[in-house]
């Protein structure tokens, strides 16, 4: 009869164990897929902030060949680039200033920001 129930025991706890272990496990892969959807999210804003920052510089270059430039324009990236994408609008603020408009984004992000460029100077200086 002792030996019933010392297999029984075993069995209980060897099953408890499994189930421990397996919870664990789960909750482990759970919180490794978290990090990854972030650390996801987080690289593409970085990528789409540097896409913001050369298209930027595309309408600093554009002003300073003609300081009378005034438009919108696209940025196209190659097919290396995927999900990659940046319109740009320059309006005048007046004087020396120019106001760029920038709309960018990469993959799942998107940014939106406003420059003044002083293009008095040489580099123009900028600000937001």
């Amino acid at each position: 009869m002792k030996t019933k129930h010392k297999g029984i025991i075993a069995l209980t706890i060897l099953i408890l164990s499994m189930a421990i272990l397996l919870a664990g496990g789960i909750a482990l892969l759970l919180a490794a897929s978290d990090v990854a959807v972030s650390t996801r999210g987080y690289s593409d804003s970085v990528y789409a902030r540097l896409t913001t920052r050369s298209c930027l510089e595309e309408a600093v270059r554009l002003i300073r060949s003609d300081n009378n430039y005034l438009g919108s324009f696209i940025v196209t990236y190659p097919d290396s680039y995927p999900g990659r994408s940046c319109t740009a609008t320059v309006t005048d603020a007046g004087g020396t200033l120019k106001n760029v408009s920038i709309s960018a984004g990469f993959m799942e992000s998107e940014i939106t920001e406003v420059y003044i460029v002083d293009y008095s100077s040489n580099p123009p200086s900028l600000s937001n």
